[in-house]
């Protein structure tokens, strides 16, 4: 069985990190049957200062029937990663960040500095970090290191993962020879709610946020559209708090919202919470500045919960009111879009939930044919298409 070693900056028991988890994990657990998955992260969730309580640092632990290294000083030593990748003999290393410096960084380096014979393949998913929206913070920093690491060819034999049209774009301007397999995220398996039990109060929309709290995420947006909506809202906030200072900006939009617009952060979620909590509500409002792929989109669809989306993800929208994709440049049209939603009656909002539950059953399933190709990848097969 062929191994694959995987450097992932947040992973299981882990929530905090978003997406790279969930899009991990379903890869694993879809393919380890095939290949040999060996996880390598670090040793804390988001934020905390403590590591978990359930592993052991600095030493293989198996977590969910998953063999996964624990650290906290990997950004401190390429020696360290060179004798992780030495000791496992993988066949494919998949590095998930470009930017991370224990995670990516150090990694591609140490892999660099082998000798010939000891290379693995390297397939490199970086996560939305090369879209125009997602590398402006800190963007003369970011910039100065893609020359450097492309000048020195660093990623010239490298293989790349992208998940949408944007972000194949985003990896050619930087690495126009790049070898880029399309690659979608695989959707967490589905716990489907039956839409009869979800009610709703036709007097107040009740919406929700549900993503770290940062600037990507963009709550902010979110806030100041509140600002000028004269019907009733109650807006939910869930995550954590990933940048407190940007945290703090949003709570002082936050106090001046009208009376009709009650808002509360509630706190972060575990995973196994997620898809019940967004039945609750009857709309996911996901203003974003970039997704490679948008987990937590499907999960509030896997819940039967529309959404209301940015056009910075690989989310489309479907015409029917499961998925409306809205421009960030049009704040009127986001106005308009949740009074549509505000407007439905008991019966319409049922018919609604039993569509987006139809929608994510019929697109999990599609989700079989991505399976494929990574098992492709992973082992080195070529395609016929390449032959």
């Amino acid at each position: 069985m062929k191994k694959v070693l995987v450097f992932v900056g947040g992973y299981i028991p882990g929530s905090k990190y978003g997406g790279p988890i969930s899009s991990i994990f379903n890869l694993v657990e879809a393919l380890k049957s095939d290949i040999c998955f060996k996880i390598v992260t670090r040793d804390r969730d988001l934020g905390d200062k403590e590591t978990y309580a359930s592993i052991v640092p600095e030493r293989w632990n198996m977590d969910n029937d998953q063999d996964i290294f624990y650290s906290d000083s990997l950004h401190k030593s390429v020696i360290k990663i060179q004798r992780i990748i030495l000791e496992q003999k993988p066949d494919l290393v998949y590095l998930n960040s470009i930017f991370s410096l224990g995670f990516g960084v150090l990694p591609i380096l140490a892999i660099y500095l082998m000798r010939k014979r000891d290379k693995p393949r390297v397939l490199v998913a970086p996560r939305s970090e090369l879209l125009l929206d997602v590398i402006k913070p800190k963007y003369f920093r970011k910039t100065v290191y893609l020359n450097i690491i492309r000048i020195l060819g660093f990623y010239r034999w490298v293989e790349w993962q992208a998940t949408s049209n944007a972000e194949i774009a985003s990896i050619k301007k930087v690495f126009p020879k790049a070898n880029i397999h399309f690659l979608p995220n695989i959707p967490s398996y589905p716990k489907l709610l039956n839409s009869h039990d979800l009610k709703r109060n036709i007097k107040t929309l009740k919406i929700i946020f549900l993503s770290r709290i940062s600037e990507k995420k963009n709550l902010m947006f979110l806030v100041k559209l509140l600002c000028r909506i004269e019907f009733k809202i109650t807006l939910d906030i869930y995550g954590p708090l990933e940048d407190p200072n940007y945290w703090e900006e949003c709570k002082k939009t936050i106090v001046g919202l009208p009376a009709n617009i009650l808002c509360n952060y509630v706190g972060a979620l575990s995973k196994d919470q997620v898809a019940q909590t967004f039945s609750l509500y009857d709309l996911f409002v996901f203003p974003t500045k970039g997704e490679n792929f948008g987990h937590v989109i499907s999960e509030s669809l896997s819940a039967g919960t529309p959404v209301l989306v940015s056009d910075q993800t690989p989310w489309r929208e479907t015409g029917d009111g499961v998925i409306t994709v809205v421009p960030l440049s049009n704040s009127e049209s986001w106005i308009k879009t949740l009074h549509k939603y505000s407007d439905f009656n008991i019966e319409e909002s049922k018919v609604l939930r039993n569509r987006v539950l139809d929608y994510f059953s019929k697109f999990y399933d599609s989700s079989n044919n991505t399976l494929v190709d990574y098992r492709r990848v992973m082992l080195g097969i070529k395609s016929k298409s390449s032959e």
